[in-house]
């Protein structure tokens, strides 16, 4: 039942986004180069590459950014004050300014890609991207899973997690929309979770999700052994992250986020 139901609702979340209009900074499929770092600093030896993804409905733009150790520390202290700041407020207004706010600190650390403003930033992660009556149908559809764990839906999402990254969902040959997986299996003996914390605020309320947790949405095959474990559908927002080290730094809006601790 529970997979009948989320064909049904990967169809109407296809009809959702296609017909919304694209942010402005889409570029598909591209990679950029952009660096943040003052002169100084780029006779550092220590630079590290970010990688800097912007999610849009049906489309990401990629950057690489050279970074200072500085500069890591200060998104890694963004997001535990992000943390903080969620978990103590319950509305949506509040969730709001509380983005504007990383938003603005992200900006001001040199964090986002030189051909992003902060007021585009702080669109792309706040826009609510998904018709409201699509929402209430996933809501029926899935409403029997509530009590499992993290469920919510047209939500806002943050969070910082390990084993995390995005991976899209395609309807051929079209790629539809962002996902996110959280977790995934290497062979039959080695499961690993994600680890970390999730934040949402959406048509369920607040749910929040802290210590290891899988995605259940879905398990997507990746030849010739990986599985990963889809968690947030329809993901729109930025991702931050090391080219070869976790965690995976995250905000913005998805259609549905549905996390457990044990997927079987």
């Amino acid at each position: 039942m529970y997979k009948k139901g989320l064909a049904l609702a990967i169809i109407l979340l296809f009809i959702g986004v296609s017909f919304q209009p694209a942010f402005a900074v889409e570029d598909k499929n591209s990679s950029n180069s952009s660096s943040t770092v003052s002169e100084n600093e780029a006779l550092d030896n220590n630079l590290i590459k970010m990688l800097v993804q912007i999610h849009i409905s049906n489309g990401m733009q990629s950057y690489t950014l050279e970074v200072s150790n500085q500069q890591l520390d200060e998104l890694d202290m963004i997001f535990d004050k992000l943390k903080i700041d969620l978990w103590n407020c319950n509305s949506e207004i509040e969730v709001i300014e509380i983005y504007k706010d990383a938003v603005v600190s992200l900006g001001e650390n040199g964090l986002l890609p030189d051909t992003m403003s902060i007021e585009e930033a702080q669109e792309l992660v706040l826009k609510n991207n998904f018709n409201p009556r699509f929402g209430k149908l996933f809501y029926h559809l899935l409403n029997n899973l509530a009590e499992d764990n993290l469920l919510n839906i047209l939500c806002w999402i943050t969070g910082k997690s390990s084993r995390t990254g995005d991976r899209f969902s395609y309807y051929f040959p079209i790629r539809i929309f962002s996902t996110l997986y959280f977790g995934y299996i290497l062979d039959v003996y080695n499961r690993r979770p994600a680890l970390g914390w999730v934040y949402t605020i959406g048509m369920l309320g607040v749910k929040e999700q802290e210590g290891s947790f899988y995605g259940r949405i879905y398990e997507r095959l990746k030849p010739p052994f990986e599985t990963y474990y889809i968690g947030a559908l329809g993901f729109r927002g930025l991702i931050f992250k090391g080219y070869y080290a976790d965690p995976s730094y995250y905000l913005g809006h998805s259609f549905c986020v549905h996390l457990v601790e044990n997927p079987d």
